[in-house]
């Protein structure tokens, strides 16, 4: 359990910057406003949906550990697409790589938290890692 805290912490704590940047790329960067935030935030959900929906064929063919990696990864890419975003389309492309990973790394780490914990703490457990994605 103490291993999926630490790497839940890592994640969720670097992914906060994800949410600072819309409010710049937008005001800044795309200077499109309200619409285009939308827009963002719209792709970040539809992409966790398509990946959740595509989540069992992803662990079986990467397993949970490469798939937090890859998902982590996916998620300083998605950084670094918000950081040089001049239009709207290279930001789309951050938010869906953005959302697909999130989904993809918080799935898999309440996996990992569930099948460490006992039965009698898994709930209080499972607790313990609500307020770190709540960081996100």
């Amino acid at each position: 359990m103490r291993a999926t805290l630490v790497r839940a912490a890592a994640f969720f704590f670097s992914r906060v910057p994800i949410g600072r940047s819309f409010h710049w790329s937008c005001a800044l960067g795309l200077a499109g406003g309200p619409d285009v935030y939308g827009h963002l935030l719209t792709a970040i959900g539809i992409a966790a949906v398509g990946a959740a929906l595509g989540l069992p064929w992803l662990k079986s063919k990467l397993g949970p550990d490469r798939l937090v990696a890859v998902g982590t990864l996916g998620t300083a890419f998605a950084m670094v697409l918000f950081a040089l975003a001049r239009d709207a389309p290279t930001a789309l492309a951050g938010s869906v790589v953005a959302g697909s990973s999130w989904i993809a790394v918080l799935a898999s780490l309440n996996v990992s938290a569930q099948v460490a914990l006992p039965d009698w703490v898994r709930g209080r457990g499972l607790r313990s890692l609500s307020p770190l994605s709540l960081a996100a």
